[in-house]
């Protein structure tokens, strides 16, 4: 698909995801990094945000999710990723926070849609 579409942000962040779930985390780093260049999409910097968290580079991983948070702040994956970040760099009372916004929108989809299992997991 990249060859045939280099422009195609989306391309890049599957392509990241995916190596994310490999493992792969340099190329998977490297993919998102990609998809950011082409476009800032609140799924590309959650994605890059979550890359970086997988390296354990909480720090760097911050701004990324923050970003992301302020362009989808009802997005519970985001949020729980930001709070991650969060609470893994000290800053527990913010951490607090997003962690109880990312439970309530979690259980707000539930009510809307009981059987959402990707609500469920969260």
């Amino acid at each position: 698909m990249i060859e045939l579409a280099p422009g195609m942000y989306n391309a890049y962040a599957n392509l990241g995801a995916s190596l994310e779930n490999l493992g792969r985390m340099n190329e998977a780093e490297k993919a998102q990094r990609n998809a950011l260049k082409i476009k800032e999409t609140p799924r590309a910097l959650n994605n890059m945000g979550s890359v970086l968290l997988m390296e354990r580079r909480f720090a760097d991983a911050l701004p990324y999710l923050q970003r992301a948070a302020t362009l989808t702040p009802n997005e519970y994956v985001v949020l729980l990723n930001l709070a991650d970040a969060e609470r893994l760099i000290g800053h527990a009372k913010e951490a607090r926070v997003n962690y109880r916004k990312a439970m309530d929108l979690s259980l707000s989809e539930l009510t809307q849609s009981p059987g959402s299992g990707f609500a469920r997991a969260f």
